[in-house]
């Protein structure tokens, strides 16, 4: 029994419980010709796909960890714990509805219940579009972004736009150390965005997707980034 406590503990270590890329992201180049045309329908106006997250994680947060230790953590807990800023390999799958490909919903089992996501990405005005990234657990965090593609080609391109993200975060003793808890605190922060994605050449319709977050958390003064891998299918 010990053993198998012993190795899902591992997997939850190298899993993490961070908040992932969300799934439903392409649909911000869903317009470029020929994309829009070529993907499987199921149904008239509806269409599956699906990502697995490679990487997400927050690669700069010494600056918040010696911010927010006083009020969080103490001599004995003075490291924030990786597992709530980082998630790897995560699978998810989703549909897309509307002609033009307007709204997309996705869900993330994660792994052993661990960083099960659920979001969605609507296209409001022109080519301006909204994303809903919510994180599945007893303490919530989540996502939200406002971006408009500034290229496109073949069903990818870049895009552009702004992120507001509530973090879960916990204080341990030993830098790296896996929390085996609950997050005790969330840090609201904010900033710019930029998302690209590889375009279709090939008609494989898998591409590769990569975004990074960079932001401040007023409460703390204290600037922080975000990055993130995805392998994409369509």
């Amino acid at each position: 029994m010990r053993y198998v406590f012993g190795v899902l503990g591992g997997v939850l270590f190298l899993v993490g419980c961070g908040i992932q890329m969300p799934v439903t992201e392409g649909l911000v180049f869903s317009s470029s010709d020929p994309y829009g045309q070529k993907h499987e329908e199921i149904l008239p106006f509806i269409r599956y796909g699906g990502a697995v997250t490679v990487v997400s994680a927050m690669p700069m947060h010494s600056a918040l960890e010696e911010a927010a230790v006083g009020e969080h953590g103490s001599e004995q807990s003075p490291y924030l714990s990786q597992d709530f800023m980082r998630n790897v390999v995560n699978p998810g799958f989703g549909f897309s509805f509307g002609n033009g490909r307007r709204v997309a919903v996705a869900f993330s089992p994660g792994l052993i219940l661990t960083g099960m996501h659920m979001d969605a990405t609507v296209r409001t005005i022109e080519k301006v579009f909204a994303t809903v990234n919510y994180r599945l657990a007893v303490e919530n965090g989540g996502e939200l972004i406002i971006q408009r593609p500034i290229l496109e080609k073949a069903g990818g391109g870049l895009s552009v736009g702004a992120f507001f993200r509530t973090q879960p975060m916990q204080f341990v003793e030993k830098e790296g150390q896996w929390s085996g808890g609950e997050p005790t605190f969330n840090v609201q922060w904010y900033g710019l965005r930029l998302m690209g994605q590889s375009p279709d050449l090939s008609g494989s319709k898998i591409n590769v997707r990569g975004f990074i977050n960079a932001g401040y958390t007023r409460k703390y003064r204290t600037p922080l980034m975000a990055v993130g891998v995805t392998i994409a299918f369509d």
